[in-house]
C-alpha cells in the first residue's frame, strides 16, 4: 500500500525551508563584518574612553542604550566618530524629555524669567553658578518663576544618579541703552510714575504739560525712535497732541503704555488701546489700613478687542490689558492715582509700587533678540541628541541575534527532515 504523503513534494519543502535559512545565516553573517558593540552609558563614558575608540575603535558600529542624555562634549564626540565612518546607533532607555529657556526682560534690574517643561508632576531643581536657587513642580504647561539676580548658567535638573537629567540655559548680559518716554500733565501720578522707574534704572525722558503751550521737558523725549527708546507711557489726555508719533512708534517695535485716560484725548489712540470700557470704579472707603493696589479706583476697561488678553482683574473688572500692535505691544492700565499706594502703602508700598510699574513696563518695552533670548548652555538635552543622532532605534531591530537559533532550527529540521524521507521512501 502506497503512503498518502507526496514524498517528492515534501523532500523539496523541506529543502527550501533548509536553503532559506542557509541563505539568510549567509546575508547576516556576510553583512556583519565585526560585531557590533554594545555599550551601557554610564560613567564609565568618559573622555578617555571616547578618545581610545577614536584611535581603535572596537567595532564597525556602536550601539549605545542611554537612560540620560550625554553632555554636549559627548554628545559632539558621538558626531565625531560618526563622521570617521564609524557607526553610531543609540536607543533610548528612559531618556526624560527636560527643556529649559531663560529670559531676560529689558528691565536694568536683570530680571531673568525661567521657563521648563518637562514630565508632568516632576520635581525641577533649579540652580546656577553660586548653587541651588528654587525648586519647581511641573504642570501640563511646565513651570516658570521669576529671578532678580542670576549668576552665569542656569540650570534644571530632574532624578539623581544615573537617571538625573540636566538643561541648562545663559542668559544674555544686563543691556540697558535705550530710555522710556514719560508724557502726562505736571502732578503727583506724573512724579512718582517717573520716581519709581528711575528707581529701577530707567533712564527717563519726559514731557510734562503745566499749562497750555507750557511744559517741563526732561531729556529727548521726541522724536520717538526705537534706537534710542524702549517704550512710551502715555498718562493721560495730554499725550493726545502726539497720538500719530505714538501709533507710529508703537507698530514699528516699541512698547505703549496707556494710562486710564491715556487714549481719551484721541481717535487713533483709542483705536490702539486694548480697552473699550471706562466705567468708574471709586476706591474703597478708608478704613485706616495700608493703601493697596486693589483699594485703588479704577477705569473697568471691558469690554476688551477681539486680540487683547487681560492680564490683572478685579473682581469682575479687568484692571490691565494688553495687545499687540503692528510689531510692537499696547498695554492699558485702569487704575486711577496709583502714587496713592506709593505714599499710603505703608513701609512695602514704595517698593510694591516700583515693583508693579517696573513690571508693566518690562512686558511691554521693546527689545531686540539679542537682549532677551538666552545663549549658550544645553537648554534641550534629548531633542539636541535627536538632532546630532538621529531617531534611536526601536528595540526590536536592535538584537538581530536573536532570530539565530530559530534560522537554525530550521535549517536542522529542514535537512534532517528531508534526509528522514528519502530514508523512509521505501517503506511499507
Amino acid at each position: 500500500m502506497r503512503s498518502p504523503v507526496d514524498r517528492p513534494r515534501l523532500e523539496l519543502l523541506l529543502r527550501c525551508m533548509a536553503l532559506g535559512a542557509l541563505l539568510w545565516l549567509t546575508v547576516e553573517a556576510l553583512s556583519r563584518r565585526s560585531a557590533r558593540t554594545s555599550v551601557e552609558l554610564t560613567e564609565a563614558l568618559t573622555e578617555a574612553v571616547l578618545a581610545r575608540w577614536s584611535t581603535t575603535p572596537p567595532a564597525d558600529t556602536l550601539s549605545l542604550s542611554l537612560r540620560a542624555a550625554p553632555a554636549p562634549l559627548i554628545r559632539d564626540w558621538l558626531v565625531a566618530l560618526r563622521r570617521a565612518d564609524i557607526g553610531v546607533r543609540w536607543s533610548d532607555d528612559g531618556i526624560v524629555p527636560l527643556m529649559i529657556e531663560a529670559e531676560r526682560r529689558p528691565d536694568p534690574a536683570g530680571v531673568v524669567t525661567l521657563r521648563v517643561t518637562g514630565p508632568v508632576g516632576a520635581a525641577v531643581l533649579l540652580s546656577d553658578d553660586l548653587g541651588p536657587l528654587d525648586s519647581l513642580t511641573l504642570g501640563v504647561l511646565g513651570a516658570s518663576v521669576r529671578l532678580a539676580a542670576v549668576a552665569g548658567t542656569v540650570r534644571a535638573t530632574i532624578g539623581s544618579g544615573d537617571r538625573r537629567v540636566m538643561a541648562s540655559a545663559t542668559p544674555p548680559p544686563i543691556v540697558n541703552r535705550r530710555h522710556l518716554v514719560l508724557l502726562g500733565a505736571a502732578g503727583w501720578e506724573s512724579k512718582f510714575v517717573a520716581a519709581a522707574l528711575e528707581e529701577r534704572g530707567w533712564a527717563v525722558d519726559s514731557r510734562l504739560a503745566v499749562a497750555p503751550g507750557i511744559a517741563v521737558i526732561q531729556g529727548k523725549p521726541f522724536p520717538l525712535d526705537t534706537a534710542r527708546h524702549a517704550a512710551v507711557i502715555a498718562l493721560d489726555s495730554t499725550a493726545a497732541a502726539y497720538a500719530g508719533a505714538i501709533v507710529n512708534f508703537g507698530r514699528q517695535g516699541g512698547g505703549v503704555v496707556l494710562g486710564p485716560d491715556g487714549a481719551s484725548g484721541a481717535a487713533s489712540l483709542r483705536a490702539l488701546a486694548p480697552g473699550r470700557g471706562g466705567v468708574r470704579v471709586h476706591p474703597a472707603p478708608l478704613s485706616g489700613r495700608p493703601a493697596s493696589r486693589e483699594r485703588l479706583g479704577l477705569h473697568d476697561l471691558a469690554p476688551l478687542v477681539a486680540d487683547a488678553i487681560p492680564l490683572e482683574r478685579r473682581g469682575d473688572h479687568v484692571a490691565v490689558a494688553v495687545r499687540r500692535a503692528g510689531a510692537g505691544r499696547v498695554a492699558q492700565v485702569g487704575y486711577l492715582e496709583t502714587w496713592r499706594w506709593r505714599m499710603e502703602g505703608g513701609t512695602d508700598g514704595v517698593a510694591a509700587h516700583r515693583t508693579w510699574w517696573a513690571a508693566l513696563v518690562a512686558s511691554v518695552a521693546y527689545g531686540s533678540e539679542s537682549d532677551a533670548g538666552g545663549t549658550g548652555g544645553d537648554p534641550a538635552p534629548r531633542a539636541a541628541l535627536i538632532s546630532a543622532l538621529g531617531d534611536p532605534v526601536p528595540p526590536a531591530s536592535r538584537s538581530p541575534r536573536t532570530l539565530f537559533p530559530f534560522a537554525l532550527a530550521v535549517l536542522g529540521f529542514g535537512m534532517f527532515g528531508e534526509w528522514l524521507s528519502r530514508r523512509l521512501r521505501g517503506v511499507r
